[in-house]
């Protein structure tokens, strides 16, 4: 029994010490100004409109076209700047999906067994140029920001209480951009940029539980009979990045 007790307890310290965390990052920027649920950049042709929490760790972002003409968005000119780096936005490779189509049965010994089965893929490339009709906008991004950032100060969140550190844009350890270049002409003969710039200013580790925050229920339509089971998730917020990590 002594030893079933050790080797129990030794399985608890590495469960615990693997156990699932999460790092948030909260942003700030001079150009990029919050709205309610929105977080955007404002111009006369474009407006830029982040939301960085929905992709785990990468920016993407909605492109709007205000104006009542074409707008174009070279993205091989436009870039991802983080600390420094750049990265493109346009990526020259050349993508593969495949397909089985045929007709299904079911089978004792397996779950579906195809007859007359076909394979079809599918090749795809990515466009350089963008073109954004009229009062419309597109989608752009999927580039990661954010790896775990370790700082010694921050610490590790213990018993549902986070840690954090704040930062100046001087001395953010996480500093970003995304500069867009675009034009009403498909030629580009003449161009515009947009240069958004961001900064961390929190970075908060913690737990799960305090990650997700309390249990709640909530309808997704006010006439719904019946309510589902949510978390407040208090640190969701279109201008926050965050990333799960190992503790």
């Amino acid at each position: 029994m002594k030893k079933l007790y050790v080797m129990g307890a030794l399985a608890a310290v590495l469960l615990s010490s693997c156990s699932t965390a999460y790092q948030v990052v909260e942003t700030a920027s001079a150009d990029v100004k919050t709205n309610g649920n929105a977080y955007e950049h404002r111009g006369d042709d474009l407006m830029v409109s982040y939301n960085l929490w929905d992709n785990p760790g990468k920016i993407r972002f909605n492109l709007h076209n205000n104006t009542d003409q074409a707008v174009f968005v070279d993205l091989d000119r436009s870039h991802l700047i983080v600390n420094g780096q750049s990265f493109d936005y346009y990526n020259d490779t050349e993508t593969s999906t495949s397909s089985k189509t045929g007709a299904a049965r079911p089978s004792y010994f397996a779950s579906t067994v195809w007859t007359n089965q076909m394979e079809v893929a599918v090749k795809s490339k990515p466009k350089r140029v963008v073109e954004i009709p009229p009062r419309s906008f597109i989608n752009v991004g999927g580039l990661r920001v954010l790896s775990e950032m370790k700082d010694c100060s921050i610490g590790k969140s213990k018993g549902g209480v986070a840690t954090s550190q704040t930062y100046t844009e001087e001395n953010s350890p996480l500093q970003f951009r995304n500069y867009l270049t675009y034009s009403f002409n498909p030629n580009f003969g003449n161009t515009e940029t947009i240069d958004n710039s961001f900064y961390a200013q929190r970075v908060v580790n913690l737990t799960a539980t305090a990650f997700k925050g309390k249990s709640k229920k909530f309808k997704a339509c006010p006439d719904d009979n019946f309510s589902k089971q949510g978390y407040e998730m208090p640190y969701q917020k279109p201008q926050n990045l965050y990333i799960r990590v190992k503790q």
